[in-house]
């Protein structure tokens, strides 16, 4: 089995695998599995690219061909990756690297009163040795157990009695995980004084934002790291350094279909990402259409600009993602046309816009088909 190294950070790339939760045979590839609950899935990031998404960009730089199997399930509690056969697929996957995110649902579900939560702490306890048992028997993976942070810290009052089982619960998680000699990665230290900014918890939502789904992915990579650095023996040869930012190409395609004031239009779209640049090959039309090229740049966390020329002229446009499931765009187009865009995305691999332009077609709502699924 081979396992991963440390090499860089890289831009993401997710497969279809992953996206649908399927088992791909491991062959000569490595698998990382995520198991766990809606952090794992990725609730809370924009376009669902939460921790295990960003992790597998940085495996990705060690091992280009490393596949993701995301069988994180939203509100999922301990138990459940028993009972729904997630963990016997992960183990089938036959991974190099897993990651478990599970025990906050227990709690949280389990009621207010502490005896409730107290038979859900124990409950945890069994269900997470089971896992860990399999896990550790069934495979040769590296193996990473995340606790929780403590969304109520950024309240101005706080939850004494929320805060207390956080502590308890992050707690067991270190146990059992020792119990077991696997790593159990503090995620709370890397939110600590910033939860304002990195959960949605001001929102009434304790998942994290996008950037705090980053802090969570770059503590489990320290953690992977620090495995891997631990494996390789000492000798002349010198460890190779960490990089900065080296990143992957990959590719993209979409399909939209668009309808309003004008005749209904089709667009496709080719994307190639190499280092922080995005290459935009277009076409739109009818019968007959028109094409152009973009260049895309990012401008910050949610923010980005692009630049790009076509048959119909010049085109500067803004890009902006306030929230993980929705996309703002400005642009401007030679012969002054002005085009407002939001784009909603309640599937990863599809969206849905609503456009309307000054000086141009009017307003029109359209449908996006996104391969990969990201």
């Amino acid at each position: 089995m081979r396992r991963l190294g440390v090499k860089a950070w890289a831009l993401p790339l997710s497969v279809l695998a992953a996206w649908a939760g399927l088992v791909v045979p491991a062959c000569a590839h490595s698998v990382y599995v995520a198991l766990g609950d809606s952090l794992a899935r990725g609730v809370g990031a924009h376009l669902l690219r939460g921790y295990a998404y960003r992790f597998h960009t940085m495996l990705k730089t060690v091992d280009p061909d490393v596949r993701l199997i995301n069988l994180g399930q939203a509100w999922a509690k301990s138990g459940d990756a028993l009972a729904s056969g997630a963990l016997e697929r992960a183990v089938q996957a036959l991974p190099s690297v897993v990651t478990i995110h599970v025990g906050a649902n227990d709690v949280r579900r389990a009621g207010s009163g502490p005896a409730a939560r107290a038979e859900a702490i124990a409950r945890l306890k069994v269900h997470l040795a089971a896992m860990l048992a399999r896990l550790t028997s069934g495979t040769d993976a590296d193996i990473y157990v995340l606790e929780y942070y403590d969304p109520w810290a950024a309240c101005t009052a706080g939850d004494a009695d929320q805060r207390r089982w956080v502590d308890v619960l992050n707690k067991t998680i270190r146990d059992v995980a020792h119990r077991f000699g696997v790593t159990a990665v503090p995620v709370g230290e890397a939110f600590a004084g910033r939860e304002a900014e990195l959960t949605w918890i001001h929102a009434g939502d304790v998942h994290p934002t996008s950037r705090g789904h980053q802090q969570i992915a770059e503590a489990v990579w320290a953690a992977h790291r620090g495995t891997v650095m631990n494996r390789v023996p000492r000798g002349p040869a010198p460890i190779r350094p960490v990089l900065s930012n080296p990143c992957s190409p990959r590719f993209g395609l979409s399909a939209a279909y668009w309808m309003g004031s004008g005749r209904p239009e089709l667009e496709f779209i080719a994307t190639y990402t190499g280092g922080t640049v995005v290459h935009r090959l277009w076409w739109r039309g009818a019968r007959t259409g028109v094409t152009g090229y973009e260049l895309g740049f990012p401008a910050g966390d949610q923010l980005s600009v692009r630049a790009g020329i076509g048959a119909d002229g010049v085109k500067l446009g803004l890009d902006y993602a306030p929230a993980y499931a929705l996309a703002l765009s400005l642009e401007w187009v030679s012969g002054e046309v002005l085009v407002g865009r939001a784009e909603l995305v309640p599937l990863p691999a599809i969206s849905v816009a609503f456009e309307r332009s000054l000086g141009g077609d009017g307003a029109r709502i359209g449908v996006r088909v996104t391969y990969p699924w990201e």
